[in-house]
């Protein structure tokens, strides 16, 4: 299918799901869904490192899966000529056009193109290990009570992290917890909990994710888009998992190497990262716990301050740069805190 084979045409947020469930799922895909959709969300890649994503999923040496692209309009859009790789192989694939910026309408769009009973979710920066979907596809068989996991994410050997930015690297979704497999169920953030990139997600935890942000128009502030450093659009949808009285995981048998974009160490983008989280923390609290005052310590800026100068002190151990962006990081949160209160019916 070309690069404008499929679309998803730009819609509001909450208008997003019902559109594609009516008018965009393949009748084939109705009929015998697959057990895998490799989905990737993307915006205007780097095609050089983008012809390595899909050649690493190409090269996978279980091939029972189909590849979904949702170009999240890329200028120029994207050509069909990616997929080469894939069609090789044998490989279904193709990709779909979403207009409206973001990466939580890209995924909305995932989601409702697809009919896959699990999809495993891939930026345009991961190179997959060899074996990540046979191992994934064991996974799933040994756990059922498993609605979404990840692995490591780990930068590639050749990258230079600059002095002082090594703390940031869990926030730029570099990751490594351990050998042991870790799962669980709560609704709390726990040290299992996956990253969307490299993540094996049910259908189940989709359906609910599409089905609460459908409910939620807040929900869009968290997905990333371009110039914008939201986050924490990956927790909405692990969340999910709760909901739905499953268990996420950690495995770190599944492995892949993330490029990080250098400019992303830079010290002024760290800042409005950790700036994003802080923001993106406050609406995500807001959307599953309801609308509530702000957290005493945040209740004035007096107190922010406080809290921010408190937490720059602890987190000089780990390095002065960390230090001040994490205070940024409580300063952010506070003054979204606020907003939210204020805005509240």
């Amino acid at each position: 299918m070309g690069a404008r084979g499929g679309r998803c045409q730009a819609h509001p947020l909450v208008a997003a799901w019902g559109h594609w469930r009516l008018n965009a799922r393949p009748p084939s895909l109705e009929r015998a869904p697959r057990v895998l959709s490799i989905c990737i969300c993307t915006y205007n890649p780097k095609p050089a490192l983008f012809a390595r994503v899909l050649e690493a999923i190409a090269a996978q040496t279980n091939a029972g899966f189909d590849v979904l692209i949702v170009d999240n309009a890329s200028t120029p859009a994207l050509d069909a000529a990616v997929l080469a790789p894939l069609h090789a192989r044998g490989i279904a694939a193709r990709i779909v056009r979403e207009e409206t910026p973001g990466l939580i309408h890209a995924r909305l769009c995932a989601i409702a193109a697809t009919a896959s009973t699990w999809m495993l979710c891939v930026d345009d920066d991961n190179i997959l290990a060899p074996d990540y979907v046979a191992e994934g596809l064991s996974f799933i068989a040994a756990h059922p009570e498993v609605a979404a996991f990840g692995g490591k994410l780990a930068l590639p050997a050749e990258t230079r992290v600059p002095d002082g930015v090594a703390p940031f690297l869990p926030y730029l979704a570099v990751r490594n917890a351990g050998e042991a497999v870790m799962k669980g169920v709560s609704e709390k953030w726990e040290t299992w909990e996956p990253p969307a990139a490299g993540a094996f997600v049910a259908r189940a935890v989709l359906e609910d994710f599409a089905a609460f942000v459908r409910a939620n128009a807040n929900a869009a502030a968290l997905g990333r888009a371009p110039g914008s450093f939201a986050s924490c659009e990956d927790s909405l949808l692990m969340h999910s998992a709760f909901r739905v009285g499953r268990a996420t995981a950690y495995n770190p048998r599944l492995r892949l190497e993330h490029h990080v974009d250098p400019a992303r160490f830079e010290f002024s983008n760290l800042v409005r990262l950790m700036e994003g989280y802080g923001r993106s923390h406050a609406v995500l609290e807001n959307l599953l716990r309801g609308p509530a005052p702000a957290p005493p310590y945040y209740r004035t800026p007096a107190r922010a301050a406080m809290v921010a100068l408190a937490t720059g002190v602890r987190d000089l151990k780990h390095s002065a740069r960390y230090a001040y962006a994490r205070a940024r990081y409580h300063l952010a949160a506070a003054r979204a805190y606020r907003d939210l209160e204020k805005s509240a019916p």
